[in-house]
């Protein structure tokens, strides 16, 4: 891990800072990505359900943190969230008869942490479930299998329930779509919705009055005659169908190859526009 010289100064530094603590937009990961010394790794994206921007170590953090994002149950989202009582990972790795992981090339015991901790609410009542988020090859790994189990132990002892993220369950399609749905924030790190405030309820009334010609018609076509009948800038009629779909306001399809292939009369008989409640297994 290339953050700095770990020893128990520095953790204790980590932890004065604020690293794992508090909850949306106050809450800060225990890793970020600026941690690490190669230029470029990782992901950082402006949360909307916690207003600040989220640190994710790996395309399929990025991944289920798409998902977690677009989800309505999902209220609160903690990446890089540690199992910060390490006398109690170490108890459980001995009653596991596993090692726990130390920093490398030092003798320090390692912070553990789990990848997310979301807050999941029906509107009633709320809960937290911790995920980790794993490829086939993760979990082929004697080593990752121990240090999950120490990780699910720590976790039922707080009384929160565990869960592991396959790579191969998050689907390529959706993945694709919903990157392209957080384009703005991914791209610049800002909510456009205010900027194109004034041309949302344009847009809606006009794809409400397409003729059958227009119903026919694939989306990323809208899009472009949508700027020639405002003479709004090329790609402003996209960034407004992104506005309306993460609003819900327009239907979206996450499974098909590409949602802007689709025609406005296949979008009118896709699913209703409710977000999906998150699943993982």
């Amino acid at each position: 891990m290339a953050i700095h010289k770990w020893s128990e100064k520095k953790i204790a530094e980590l932890v004065k800072e604020g690293r794992g603590s508090c909850t949306k937009g106050e809450y800060i990961p225990w890793i970020t990505a600026r941690d690490f010394s190669s230029k470029g790794f990782g992901y950082r994206i402006l949360g909307t359900k916690t207003g600040r921007k989220h640190d994710l170590l790996s395309s399929e953090e990025y991944a289920f943190f798409l998902r977690s994002e677009w989800s309505s149950n999902v209220v609160d989202i903690q990446e890089q969230y540690p199992l910060s009582d390490r006398a109690l990972t170490q108890t459980l790795a001995n009653e596991l008869k596993v090692n726990h992981p130390y920093y490398p090339r030092t003798n320090v015991p390692l912070v553990m942490t789990t990848d997310f901790l979301l807050t999941l609410s029906d509107g009633e009542r709320s809960k937290k479930v911790a995920i980790d988020v794993k490829t086939s090859k993760d979990v082929d790994n004697p080593r990752t299998l121990e240090k999950l189990e120490i990780a699910r132990s720590y976790l039922e002892v707080h009384g929160i329930e565990h869960k592991v993220m396959l790579d191969y369950r998050m689907d390529r399609n959706t993945t694709r779509n919903l990157n392209w749905l957080f384009l703005e924030q991914r791209r610049v790190g800002i909510e456009t919705g205010l900027q194109t405030e004034h041309l949302q309820p344009v847009m809606v009334d006009w794809l409400n009055g397409l003729n059958e010609r227009g119903h026919a018609t694939k989306l990323r076509d809208l899009a472009r005659h949508f700027d020639d009948l405002t003479g709004e800038r090329r790609g402003t009629g996209l960034t407004v169908m992104r506005v309306l779909m993460n609003q819900r306001t327009l239907p979206v399809v996450l499974a098909c190859p590409d949602i802007l292939d689709l025609t406005w009369a296949e979008l009118l008989r896709a699913q209703r526009p409710e977000a999906p409640h998150l699943k993982a297994a």
